[in-house]
């Protein structure tokens, strides 16, 4: 018999020695890659396989990888972090010291580092070439 599927599955990932690992916050679901393309395919492989459905179920439902602050940075080296501190207008040095995990962010800044990630993704979304 199949359990039902929740409306939602919340993956964890972050950055290990060796890749990348993630874990879903629901149920027992973990896995583990050299490289994020291969780990969210593993995700979906996990849950239908927990669920016991098709990977065409599975992609149905909506899904949200979370990522912690140091693991988006190294995985993104593409947003330069003394860059986007400026763009968003925070201190350079503390946000390092948040990505190396030195320091942990307010709420606020927390809110303040999600709206400008989520500004420049609007803005990478919107070009054309």
């Amino acid at each position: 018999m199949k359990s039902k599927l929740p409306k939602e599955f919340v993956w964890t990932i972050e950055r290990t020695k060796t890749g990348y690992s993630a874990f879903e916050n629901d149920f027992p679901l973990y896995t583990t890659s050299r490289t994020t393309s291969k780990l969210l395919n593993q995700c979906y492989e996990a849950e239908a396989l927990y669920f016991n459905e098709t990977d065409q179920v599975i992609q149905k439902v909506r899904h949200r990888f979370v990522w912690n602050w140091q693991s988006f940075f190294i995985h993104y080296k593409i947003l330069n972090a003394r860059l986007f501190a400026d763009r968003i207008g925070m201190n350079a040095s503390l946000l390092s010291q948040y990505i190396k995990g030195t320091k942990v962010p307010s709420p606020q800044q927390e809110q303040k580092i999600i709206r400008g990630i989520q500004m420049i993704g609007r803005e990478l979304s919107r070009i054309e070439l």
